[in-house]
């Protein structure tokens, strides 16, 4: 089994999430797991006027399998409060870090 899917295979063992969201697309709700939810992660700007600047975003880390449906038109509820999807950044770790706007 190589390196990546031993972790897939770790992770999806692993009995201690962070909690639940509400992921919905095209008005379709399911509850996905999450490993990990940050208020407040720093960024750089990549593109425009603002380039190089830093900015506070949230961020949710799933497992990468858990996030494959997530997506840039998706809405994910956290405790009550709904998110925009930014951007999904896969890592090779067998995660995957969105970052969210409010809605």
């Amino acid at each position: 089994m190589a390196l990546e899917g031993m972790m897939e295979a770790d992770l999806a063992a692993c009995g201690e999430f962070g909690g639940t969201l509400t992921h919905t697309l095209d008005l379709v709700e399911e509850q996905l797991e999450y490993l990990y939810f940050d208020e407040e992660t720093e960024v750089i700007l990549e593109k425009g006027e603002y380039e190089g600047a830093t900015a506070l975003v949230p961020m949710v880390v799933m497992q990468t399998s858990v996030a494959a449906g997530v997506g840039k038109k998706s809405l994910l509820t956290i405790d009550g409060e709904v998110f925009g999807v930014i951007y999904p950044d896969k890592q090779n770790d067998g995660t995957t870090k969105i970052y969210l706007e409010r809605e």
